[in-house]
């Protein structure tokens, strides 16, 4: 996950999931819905860019751990940003 402030009060998103990572277009789609929901939800003031990335496949894709997950490592990011 990468992200950097911007001048506007709305967030950007990026996604980028392979075929090689996650083969099934279900799975994929599950991960941006959750990843939205994350930002979507997550109490920020000013606007984001961030791009959510997949490395290799999370093994709890179809439970709430993901979304705990990536919540807890956009507060790490957010929080390391000047």
């Amino acid at each position: 996950m990468l992200a950097k402030r911007n001048d506007g009060q709305a967030h950007r998103i990026g996604l980028i999931t392979s075929k090689k990572k996650l083969r099934r277009a279900v799975d994929r789609n599950r991960f941006r819905r959750v990843a939205r929901e994350v930002l979507r939800s997550h109490p920020l003031a000013e606007g984001l860019d961030v791009i959510f990335m997949v490395k290799q496949a999370p093994a709890e894709l179809h439970t709430a751990g993901l979304y705990h997950q990536l919540n807890d490592q956009l507060t790490r990011l957010v929080a390391k940003l000047p």
